[in-house]
């Protein structure tokens, strides 16, 4: 990997997805780098992914039930769960007081990077799928894929 920092890892999958298999692979060279202890401990906060619900990961990492958890984040929890922020996030994202002019198209622009067509299983159906996925609007019930066009088309309007 040309410019990667030292000791990088690349693994490829040929879907270019994440699986269990990629995961644990990343795993062992992330634990491998931090090198945590008993006095050095290290948190990885990981998401649902399904890749990191695989038996090998389970049984390779410690885990922390739910009920270490308040221990552990306590002090940073104690600090962020301040009742000014929860308001501001209702009050900034619309949610109260109502206003469901706050998030315009331009918002949800990035969840369309993770927009995919599903996979075919033979050449003849492709132009079939293709045309079924572009009659469905991939993006939010908030937005509109014309909408989106018409405010990315004109660039001074982007800046």
């Amino acid at each position: 990997m040309i410019g990667a920092p030292p000791d990088s890892i690349a693994i490829p999958q040929e879907s270019g997805w994440m699986n269990g298999e990629v995961f644990f692979q990343w795993l062992q060279h992330f634990k491998q780098h931090v090198q945590p202890t008993e006095t050095n401990p290290v948190l990885l906060i990981l998401d649902g992914h399904a890749s990191h619900k695989e038996l090998a990961v389970i049984k390779y990492a410690p885990r922390i039930t739910d009920y270490d958890i308040a221990a552990v984040v306590d002090e940073a929890f104690s600090r962020a769960a301040r009742l000014d922020i929860a308001h501001n996030g209702f009050k900034c994202t619309g949610i109260y007081p109502f206003n469901p002019e706050i998030l315009t198209d331009i918002d949800f622009l990035p969840s369309m990077m993770t927009d995919v067509m599903q996979e075919v299983s033979s050449k003849e159906n492709m132009a079939n799928q293709f045309s079924v996925a572009h009659s469905l609007s991939p993006v939010p019930s908030t937005s509109h894929y014309l909408q989106m066009n018409r405010i990315l088309q004109p660039a001074q309007q982007i800046y």
